[in-house]
């Protein structure tokens, strides 16, 4: 027989246990955390969820336990005070005695579970299974109608559990209803905007993924972006579209280009190649003249807008006033490269970086991976957001490529 505290029922011990049995005072707690103003709002969600599955008897059996017979078991046990807590576990343990049957008391606090052992119960620690599903800056939910209707209620409860600046897709019934995204304080709507390329060639994205990077790259409020992605996703075409469009509408003052020297595997190193620094840089910045042409590619170096900086020349430099330092190939980065770079960004300045942890070309990457770290650290902090991109939009005979793996 299972017996929960409110811990154990607000982490979600019904998903594991059944037919589970409940003090009344957990209902009031829970009613008390519905409408409480200090309560976080996905906490205030988790208890109105529980609320209704127990009006409904949906998996819960309720306690009335004789409170004089409580009130007698605390004052035989001298670990027991007469608080809430306490009276739940002389609940179990009352149930316990009248049933006859062995109760497991389940809860996910630990002072709980300590007391709970010394007063002879059978105890068991429940802890909230962690979502191991790789964090790609997004996520899709299938919410029942009365989450729809507090979303678009009460966009500010976070009733999906969002980190902040993550994107939420909406399915009902298996077709994707809608986009929001939690900015930390409450969920709106997936927006952004095409626009003209330097040349005049509409830019716009091409999926849904890509729409969402969008919309993350025209948000100036978040100042370390992260695009992951495989080979034609369009991950390096859609931040560098933006970076020329972000100096030209005068957001950025200029952009420093920078990558780690490392070549791609059974390639020669850049030293081998011929002329002062920026030209041996120069292949690593053609990606650019692709999107606009060789000529406009000299003429961003040659005016400053674009300076190339290979990464071993970041330390002691300070980006500030509008600068962009956007890197390319970041699969190439240690924890130390990240934090370097995250070091150089100053007020009004922005870090954009691209990657593919597919494409890692040294075995130190592998083993100290530098924007794996990144992800891990700062998802969820207000002035971090990423998208990862998941569909080729280069070619169907470069998704071929795929097939070697």
């Amino acid at each position: 027989m299972t017996f929960a505290d409110t811990s154990a029922i607000l982490n979600g011990c019904t998903d594991t246990y059944t037919d589970v049995w409940i003090s009344r005072l957990t209902v009031a707690e829970l009613e008390n955390i519905k409408t409480s103003e200090t309560k976080d709002s996905n906490i205030k969600y988790l208890a109105r969820k529980a609320v209704r599955a127990i009006i409904f008897n949906n998996g819960y059996n309720i306690y009335h336990p004789d409170e004089r017979k409580i009130d007698k078991f605390i004052k035989k046990h001298s670990t027991l005070r007469d608080i809430n807590d306490h009276r739940i576990i002389a609940a179990a343990a009352l149930l316990q005695k009248e049933k006859d049957y062995d109760v497991n008391f389940v809860t996910s606090d630990g002072a709980q579970y300590l007391t709970a052992k010394n007063v002879g119960l059978h105890a068991t620690f429940y802890e909230k299974k962690e979502n191991k599903e790789e964090y790609c800056g997004w996520k899709i939910v299938r919410p029942a109608n009365e989450q729809l209707a507090e979303l678009y209620s009460h966009p500010e409860n976070n009733i999906f559990a969002a980190k902040a600046n993550e994107f939420i897709e909406i399915y009902v019934e298996n077709e994707l209803k809608d986009v929001q995204f939690w900015d930390g304080k409450k969920y709106r709507p997936l927006k952004y905007q095409n626009f003209k390329s330097t040349f005049g060639e509409k830019v716009a994205p091409r999926n849904l993924e890509q729409k969402m990077l969008f919309h993350l790259l025209q948000n100036e409020n978040i100042k370390i972006k992260l695009c992951l992605g495989s080979f034609g996703d369009g991950k390096t075409w859609s931040m560098l579209q933006h970076a020329l469009k972000g100096v030209k509408d005068g957001r950025f003052s200029k952009i420093i280009f920078v990558r780690n020297n490392v070549v791609t595997k059974g390639s020669r190193d850049i030293g081998y190649l011929s002329g002062n620094l920026v030209e041996k840089i120069r292949p690593y910045l053609m990606p650019i003249a692709d999107l606009t042409s060789v000529e406009y590619l000299d003429e961003l170096i040659e005016t400053g807008i674009l300076e190339p900086v290979p990464l071993a020349f970041m330390r002691g430099r300070d980006f500030s006033n509008g600068t962009l330092v956007f890197c390319d190939e970041a699969e190439n980065l240690t924890k130390e490269n990240i934090q370097l770079l995250i070091g150089r960004i100053g007020d009004e300045s922005e870090l954009w970086v691209a990657g593919d942890l597919k494409q890692i070309d040294d075995k130190i990457f592998e083993r100290n991976n530098g924007i794996q770290k990144m992800v891990d650290r700062l998802k969820g902090n207000e002035l971090f957001g990423m998208v990862k991109l998941i569909k080729s939009e280069r070619s169907r005979t470069s998704q071929l490529a795929d097939l070697l793996d």
